[in-house]
């Protein structure tokens, strides 16, 4: 247990991998500390303090701090809301270096009441930014199901380079959203290269918080007619029936998500999620099925090599 973190409801948790410093090697260790993710989530939206670190090390496997977070939030008498604490990750795969491990930490919280937030994957995250239950644990075993060993990058801890929302990125996303390509071909093609699913998870996410992007849209719904279409990048939120019921009793667009504190969305995003809500997998397969352009997406093959991100 953590005395000085007993009555935090939200504390933030990285892990790093390393094989070339030794934990008694101080002045490395900390090192190597500051320069994972971890230190760039404490200066986005969390005091250092609040964050605790795991390094791994070829002789030790042991996930100390993670413990130490659980049993912190099952010693807090202050609040005992629900869930009774929530944990930050900067990525899921700060869970586990193999789909086990993850699994079994993942479940571990889960189990223990406690929500998690993925800064990188919403598929996987069970509360959102109001450190409320936005997903419960059937929600996301299809997506845990489906974690492969192959799936899982190295946790060096080096910080990658800026994610970028460039023109061809743009060409692909809006092929993607029109299901045009097939999900495979996204991540590896002649517009961006080699692209892992997280890296484009992520530049779906920014993109569409961009001011650009309704625009953009509306572009899309003039050329192909997007309207009609579920939306594919991301889940649906939990509270989206709240929207639409506000919605049928004559409250905005934009006065809906402000009282659910959800990020605005465009009338076109409200639509498109809308089919996906009421219709499901149904509705997506059969915009797969119906939409898909075989010429286009051979136009767009890759070739042998391309850049990765």
């Amino acid at each position: 247990m953590i005395e000085k973190l007993l009555n935090e409801r939200i504390i933030g948790y990285a892990c790093v991998v390393t094989t070339t410093i030794r934990r008694k090697d101080k002045s490395s260790f900390e090192k190597s500390l500051k320069e994972t993710k971890a230190y760039e989530l404490a200066n986005q939206m969390m005091h250092p303090d609040n964050i605790l670190i795991d390094v791994i090390t070829g002789s030790y496997r042991k996930r100390k701090e993670l413990l130490e977070i659980v049993d912190t939030f099952e010693n807090n008498t202050v609040s005992r809301k629900n869930p009774i604490g929530c944990i930050v990750m900067p990525s899921v795969f700060d869970l586990g270096t193999n789909a086990k491990e993850f699994k079994r930490n993942y479940l571990m919280l889960c189990q223990k009441d406690i929500g998690i937030l993925f800064l990188d994957n919403s598929d996987l995250s069970t509360v959102d930014y109001n450190w409320q239950y936005c997903k419960t644990l059937s929600d996301t075993t299809p997506f845990l199901d489906a974690l492969k060993d192959a799936d899982i990058p190295s946790r060096q801890g080096r910080k990658k380079k800026p994610l970028v929302v460039t023109d061809a990125f743009k060409e692909l996303y809006w092929l993607y959203e029109n299901y045009f390509i097939s999900e495979k071909v996204v991540y590896k093609n002649k517009l961006i290269g080699k692209i892992t699913k997280v890296a484009f998870n992520q530049l779906c996410d920014l993109y569409e918080s961009l001011p650009e992007y309704a625009s953009d849209e509306y572009e899309q719904e003039q050329l192909h007619k997007i309207l009609q279409k579920p939306k594919r990048h991301g889940a649906v939120p939990a509270f989206f029936p709240d929207i639409i019921s506000m919605r049928e009793n004559g409250v905005s667009l934009k006065d809906a998500c402000e009282r659910l504190k959800f990020a605005p969305i465009s009338e076109i995003t409200f639509e498109r999620l809308k089919i996906k809500a009421e219709h499901g997998r149904s509705a997506t397969g059969k915009a797969t099925f119906q939409y898909h352009d075989a010429s286009l997406e051979e136009s767009i093959l890759p070739d042998e090599n391309g850049h990765s991100y």
